[in-house]
Order: structure tokens, then C-alpha cells, then sequence
């Protein structure tokens, strides 16, 4: 027996299936909400999430923030020197001030969510 999370077979991995009665084989998860921080610490971070994991949605808890295009590029750049296997889902922090230009620049470079923070909240 096999899963797939919807009937297009073709569409998506297999997620997991049964290889005998006592066995269930499962590939690799996804982490669908990964802070990795910034500096040394995020290098094994990253390593480590890449271990375990195929996909890492990466929520960038940064000072300055990711919020534009030029720092999205580069802090994906600095993760996926440490996880080359990894398929990194960017997100980037939305700001009062950013035009809908920036925002779309980012997502047409492949960012997958910008997140907003209303002030004092995180």
C-alpha cells in the first residue's frame, strides 16, 4: 500500500508506504516552519534541519530583517552553502513601508510567503 496526499500520482513524491506487516518506510518530512537565525549558529542549523528533512520553509528571524531582495538572495545563498540538498522555501518579512514592486520581485525570484509582524508582536 501507498500514500500520496492527493490522486495525481505524478504530481507528488511518495510520502510513505508499507514494505511488509511490521515495516513502513516514510521519505524524508518536510519542516514547514524553520528558524535558523543568523552567524555561525545557522550554518549547523541548517546542516542539522538538512539531515532530517527535505524541504525547510525558512521563517528568517534576522537583524535587519529579509525584506528585500538583495538579503533574500543572500541569506538563501549562506543556507544552501550548508544543506546543498535541501529544497529552501524563502520567506521574507513584510514591511509598512514596502511597495508592491519589492514584494513581487521577491516571489518572482522564488520566494515562497512573506509574513507580517504587526509592531510589538514578535
Amino acid at each position: 500500500m501507498e500514500f500520496y496526499p492527493r490522486e495525481n500520482k505524478k504530481r507528488f513524491l511518495l510520502i510513505w508506504r508499507i514494505v511488509s506487516k511490521t515495516e513502513l518506510e516514510i521519505r524524508k518530512p518536510d519542516d514547514m516552519h524553520l528558524h535558523l537565525r543568523q552567524g555561525e549558529p545557522l550554518k549547523d542549523y541548517a546542516r542539522e534541519s538538512g539531515k532530517y528533512f527535505k524541504k525547510l520553509l525558512v521563517m528568517p528571524n534576522t537583524v535587519p530583517p529579509v525584506s528585500d531582495l538583495k538579503t533574500l538572495q543572500e541569506y538563501r545563498s549562506t543556507i544552501a552553502a550548508s544543506v546543498p540538498d535541501a529544497e529552501l522555501l524563502m520567506t521574507f518579512k513584510i514591511l509598512p513601508d514596502m511597495s508592491l514592486r519589492e514584494v513581487e520581485a521577491m516571489i518572482d525570484k522564488g520566494a515562497a510567503a512573506g509574513k507580517l509582524y504587526p509592531e510589538g508582536v514578535t
